[in-house]
C-alpha cells in the first residue's frame, strides 16, 4: 500500500469523512469526486476504508454504499 505514504493522518481522515458522506442521500460528493481530489482508485478508497474503519462500520460502510448504487 505504497500509494498510502503521500496521506498524513488528517488527510485520511477527510477522505474517510467524504467516504461516509457517499452513503447519505443528499451528499453532493461522488466517488468520483472523491477520486479526483485525492487521485485514488476505488480499489485504492477500500483499501483505506478496510484499514482504518473497523470490521462492523466497514460493512456497514459497504452496505450503505451497496444500496445508493440500486
Amino acid at each position: 500500500m505504497s500509494f498510502l505514504k503521500n496521506y498524513n493522518n488528517d488527510e485520511i481522515n477527510d477522505i474517510i469523512e467524504e467516504a461516509w458522506e457517499i452513503g447519505w442521500f443528499k451528499s453532493n460528493i461522488t466517488f468520483k469526486s472523491i477520486f479526483n481530489k485525492w487521485d485514488l482508485t476505488e480499489e485504492d478508497l477500500n483499501i483505506i476504508m478496510s484499514k482504518y474503519l473497523d470490521s462492523k462500520s466497514y460493512k456497514l460502510w459497504v452496505k450503505k454504499i451497496e444500496s445508493r448504487k440500486r
